[in-house]
């Protein structure tokens, strides 16, 4: 209970600082409707693909490169495979799901980060949190900004848990700059 208290009183905040910073801004409606994002692009059921088709995308070009959303949802959808039976289903439900969550107009994809980063530090959700914070860069978030949230996380969700964030996104930031340096 004390958790969802904390949650809320911190995507409470997270709001209030977003809609701020809009109102600081000019803003016009097109850029809020949707971020630019890579090349990728998510098979959907009704689409003529076949299954197993390889797509290319640039963090494959260049390993350094944060991954997209929509690229780590495909490697999520091959490390957790659902059974044969319902598996096809199951990759539907994920894409149509994040696809209807993440193109909605109203906020921009780094903001949708930030609100991600921000929920995964405080469940201590330790992989997602990487998936998001790698994205989060994809979607124009800086290194700066990501750590800043993680910091505002430990005034609602406590010290330790912002440091077990703190130390995931650095890892994510010495693992990019590794593939860069190779």
């Amino acid at each position: 209970m004390y958790h969802l208290l904390m949650l809320s009183r911190l995507l409470l905040s997270l709001l209030v600082l977003s809609l701020t910073a809009c109102a600081h801004t000019r803003v016009n409606e097109t850029s809020l409707s949707r971020a630019p994002r890579e090349n990728v692009s998510i098979p959907r059921q009704d689409e003529d693909k076949p299954s197993g088709e390889n797509q290319t995308t640039s963090s494959e070009l260049n390993p350094s490169a944060p991954r997209s959303i929509e690229t780590a949802a495909q490697q999520f959808l091959m490390e957790y495979r659902a059974p044969d039976e319902i598996e096809e289903d199951w990759k539907a439900w994920i894409n149509r799901g994040g696809s209807e969550v993440w193109d909605r107009p109203g906020l921009t994809r780094a903001q949708r980060s930030i609100a991600t980063i921000s929920i995964m530090s405080v469940l201590r959700d330790e992989h997602t949190l990487r998936v998001h914070i790698e994205s989060g860069l994809a979607n124009g978030l800086t290194r700066l900004e990501i750590s800043e949230v993680i910091m505002h996380t430990a005034v609602y969700a406590g010290v330790p848990q912002a440091l077990r964030s703190m130390r995931i996104a650095r890892g994510v930031f010495a693992r990019l700059d590794g593939a860069s340096s190779q």
